[in-house]
């Protein structure tokens, strides 16, 4: 209480009062930002008032623009983001001037002159990740504080994604099991650039034969030149390259294994695989160590 000679003293404290709190604004719709991916797209999503509880991520939803048919939101992911007092700290860092030499400074301040050189700590960047290549979508989000998710914002402009490319190399193709006239193999799926697989190509390359069997490879190359349908030589020659040079085929591109029959026990090969998909067939993996199949294998992973 405060009279004519001042204030008196300060009453004991109130018991604690705590403000109410509740989930965040409805965010401003997001913004696509260019360039766009072959699968993913970017997006700028300004911060929304959080109503006394910080917001720490947002709920992505995409839609699919396609003619003929109608689609709707879907796709839910939840993207953490980073506090306002960390982007702000970064903020403030980034205006925070280097020890260089002034000329230098002075320079350089025409070009930088209307450029934007630090981030807005209320615009959050998030990526939507696995669409499909050369597609339209349209976005909206929610954002998430302790008390749950906001409204959903009006959906953003539509963005498309760039067209696709041809699958990336397999990285390896595994020799998991050797018989003494078939092999079995396994490989992981590459990234496929924007355009599901559908198929895999294995490739099959005869580097020796047995011992006993090279002068049928001797035999073909010597008589190449004049063959007769049906003739022995031609009969050798058939023989000689049944399995000199193959290519097989999967039919789906959902399989990373395959079994390759019809080797000649004794016989030495090696092997590589290249992926397919609507654009094209991809780059092939490293061909395999040599794989020398014999009356001895039983099944056993090859370690050559």
């Amino acid at each position: 209480a405060k009279n004519l000679m001042g204030f008196g003293p300060w009453s004991d404290p109130s018991d604690p009062v705590y403000t109410a709190t509740s989930s965040a604004e409805q965010p401003d719709p997001p913004a696509a930002c260019d360039p766009t991916g072959i699968d993913f797209i970017d997006l700028d999503v300004r911060r929304p008032f959080a109503n006394g509880c910080p917001v720490v991520g947002f709920l992505l939803q995409v839609r699919e623009i396609a003619m003929g048919r109608q689609t709707s939101f879907g796709g839910d992911r939840t993207i953490a983001i980073p506090s306002f007092e960390e982007l702000e700290q970064d903020r403030l860092d980034a205006l925070v001037p280097s020890w260089g030499d002034a000329a230098d400074d002075d320079a350089g301040a025409e070009e930088k002159e209307g450029e934007e050189s630090v981030a807005d700590p209320n615009v959050c960047r998030l990526r939507a990740v696995g669409l499909l290549a050369d597609k339209t979508y349209d976005f909206r989000v929610a954002a998430l504080n302790e008390h749950g998710a906001s409204e959903w914002s009006l959906p953003s402009k539509r963005a498309r994604t760039q067209p696709p490319l041809r699958p990336a190399a397999v990285k390896e193709l595994r020799p998991d099991e050797v018989y003494p006239t078939a092999c079995v193999f396994s490989w992981q799926m590459p990234k496929f650039h924007g355009a599901p697989i559908e198929d895999y190509k294995i490739e099959q390359q005869r580097t020796a034969r047995p011992p006993g069997e090279q002068e049928l490879d001797e035999d073909a190359a010597g008589e190449a030149g004049a063959l007769e349908e049906g003739s022995a030589a031609a009969a050798r020659a058939a023989e000689a390259n049944r399995d000199l040079h193959v290519f097989h085929t999967l039919g789906r591109g959902d399989v990373l294994n395959r079994r390759v029959d019809d080797l000649v026990a004794g016989s030495t090969y090696r092997f590589r695989v290249a992926a397919i998909n609507s654009v094209g067939i991809g780059v092939y993996s490293p061909w395999t160590s040599e794989i020398t199949v014999t009356d001895e294998c039983c099944g056993d992973p090859w370690e050559g």
